[in-house]
């Protein structure tokens, strides 16, 4: 038996060096090709070829088939595709004209942090698609939002020029629909046109032909869930708040894990065993997203307020649910594992290991 075990273990340790090795191969293949590939970009360059210039500056941003990532040549190369203005419309041109702009904007590969600079070159591809009839959406989202948020000269009307030029997309709805609701642009029933825009950016309901709405907007889909949550569109909805929350979450909104937290924290005091879960498991589930809360998000309010509530949970688990053996540390074994179920979840948000909190052995 033993001799088969040493067998086995060491046949599989021959497939683990066979697969790194064949992996290794690969990934070298790889990296041989993007280098012949940027060695072709420099002969096509340096005859002129705009677009070999344009794929030259991604590269050097992508660190593929270059020794390390160089922004400050990822914009000289995309400087040089626009110096020269094409017959006719190129998309390569005007995404070295965005490029550049959101270089401008966070300060890389240029001199200095610019949002004049950068709306100069997102105003570019604006006269671009006058002429293309093309609309470059996230360019209007962006002036728009260097004209509501980081301009310092702040003009909403300015930015609504903006935001309406691409208001099929969905980012723009969220941000318009907090334009309205602020009533930083005068419009008739601001609450209900801003509510509207966020049904739309979150994909509730469907459009004019009566097709599902195909965009679904994280941030929009938490604010709606808090419009649901607050009662502010109708009646208080926490079931289809919740709902929107799960879907952000899952999207990388952090804020939507206390709000799901209060969500199964409210079931358990009201006793609703809706969807199958007993009372012990709300608590459980509150207390995991609370973890999460508490864990990842930088709302202060909300941090300390989730150490709160899982400190009152763990009391609550403790006199009614759980059983009072501890470990060696002194600690109850039933919070422990819990402890351990709520960083698992953090951890796989974060996607970092997790380990088996069943086998815990305090």
């Amino acid at each position: 038996n033993k001799r088969e075990i040493q067998s086995n273990n060491s046949a599989r340790q021959n497939i683990k060096k066979e697969r790194g090795i064949i992996e290794n191969e690969r990934k070298n293949d790889e990296s041989a090709k993007k280098k012949k590939a940027v060695n072709l970009y420099k002969k096509a360059s340096a005859q002129g070829h705009s677009q070999a210039k344009f794929y030259l500056g991604r590269a050097h941003v992508q660190r593929k088939g270059v020794e390390s990532k160089d922004m400050k040549q990822a914009v000289k190369f995309w400087k040089e595709v626009i110096k020269k203005q094409p017959n006719f419309v190129l998309a390569h041109h005007k995404l070295a004209h965005y490029n550049l702009g959101v270089a401008h904007m966070k300060g890389e590969g240029v001199t200095e942090e610019s949002l004049e600079k950068g709306k100069e070159f997102f105003k570019n591809i604006v006269d671009i698609d006058k002429h293309s009839g093309d609309t470059y959406s996230h360019v209007h989202f962006l002036l728009g939002d260097i004209h509501s948020n980081k301009d310092k000269k702040i003009n909403h009307k300015e930015a609504a020029v903006y935001y309406n030029k691409a208001k099929d997309y969905a980012p723009v709805q969220y941000a318009l629909a907090f334009l309205y609701w602020d009533k930083k642009i005068e419009k008739e029933n601001h609450k209900k046109e801003a509510i509207n825009l966020l049904k739309k950016a979150a994909g509730e309901g469907s459009d004019a032909q009566g097709a599902e709405l195909s965009s679904k907007y994280p941030p929009a889909q938490h604010a709606l869930g808090l419009m649901y949550w607050w009662g502010e569109e109708k009646d208080k909805d926490e079931k289809d708040a919740y709902d929107l929350f799960k879907e952000s979450s899952e999207q990388g909104v952090e804020k939507s894990y206390y709000y799901m937290a209060r969500h199964y924290y409210n079931k358990f005091k009201s006793g609703d065993t809706s969807g199958g879960n007993t009372p012990k498991e709300n608590l459980e589930n509150s207390y995991e997203y609370y973890f999460v809360s508490h864990g990842l998000e930088d709302n202060k309010k909300h941090k300390k307020h989730s150490e709160k509530q899982m400190n009152n949970i763990e009391q609550i688990l403790l006199a009614k649910f759980f059983g009072k053996a501890e470990n060696k540390s002194g600690e109850y074994k039933d919070i422990v594992k819990l402890k351990c179920e709520g960083k698992n979840l953090v951890n796989k948000i974060k996607k970092m290991k997790t380990k088996d909190c069943s086998s815990l052995n305090p």
